[in-house]
């Protein structure tokens, strides 16, 4: 009898731990990003919700028409990606964006050193999109209003917005180039302390300047890619570190 009782209690204790598992995969770590832009008469309204840490996030913005559109009407520069960064003409917007990420931070109750993960998982969170097929070229870099307005990007895009907020908060960034994978990403400064001292549960991936300055790898075109960890997938050992002005 008492083999049977421990034998219907496990069964019991198993069921509700795939319950448990299904309910908390499918409700929280499984849950896809949520956007919403909506046009208005002279502004559209922005609605992004993402999950980061077991918690849920959002941001929600309203962006004139007029700023939008005069940074789409500007010429595209394909071979020098840092001007969409030091682009003086969003500096107070980028700034502002920033600084609502701050604020969620110390709503959370959590440390000003998480304001720079969360700002990674929110960009990692916009959908990835092609420029053929939403731009009709090729090639499209966007700036950042663009990205977020426009509510996708492909990895030029989201590096250009995830490096301009970063920067907005005083770190010195680069963009990552891999030649071989055709792929950018963001560089975060990083000194030599971190890298002596890193403990993190993955291999820390950090690149370094001319200048000997060291940037950690900042994936921004997938979920759940902590700062310094690279995705397996890039096997590009040609890397250029494109340092940004500082702001």
């Amino acid at each position: 009898m008492g083999v049977l009782v421990i034998r219907k209690w496990f069964a019991i204790l198993s069921t509700l731990l795939v319950l448990l598992c299904s309910i908390t995969s499918g409700c929280l770590f499984d849950q896809p990003p949520r956007y919403e832009i909506t046009e208005n008469e002279e502004s559209y309204s922005i609605y992004y919700e993402w999950w980061y840490q077991w918690r849920k996030w959002t941001y929600i913005d309203e962006v004139l028409k007029e700023s939008y559109q005069s940074f789409a009407g500007m010429e595209r520069e394909r071979f020098d990606y840092t001007t969409y960064i030091t682009n003086r003409a969003d500096d107070a917007w980028i700034m502002q964006l920033a600084e609502t990420f701050s604020q969620m931070v110390a709503g959370a109750g959590w440390a000003e050193d998480k304001t720079v993960p969360l700002m990674l998982s929110f960009v990692q969170s916009i959908p990835y999109t092609v420029d053929l097929e939403t731009k009709g070229e090729e090639e499209y870099p966007r700036y950042s209003i663009e990205t977020i307005v426009d509510g996708g990007g492909d990895c030029e895009d989201t590096s250009i917005l995830f490096a301009s907020l970063v920067r907005a908060l005083g770190y010195s960034v680069a963009l990552l180039y891999f030649e071989e994978d055709r792929h950018m990403a963001v560089g975060l400064e990083i000194t030599q302390a971190t890298i002596d001292n890193w403990q993190e549960g993955y291999d820390l991936t950090y690149y370094e300047a001319e200048n000997g300055t060291f940037y950690a790898f900042c994936e921004t075109t997938s979920t759940g890619w902590g700062i310094g960890q690279k995705p397996d997938e890039l096997k590009g050992e040609s890397v250029k570190v494109l340092v940004i002005a500082p702001l």
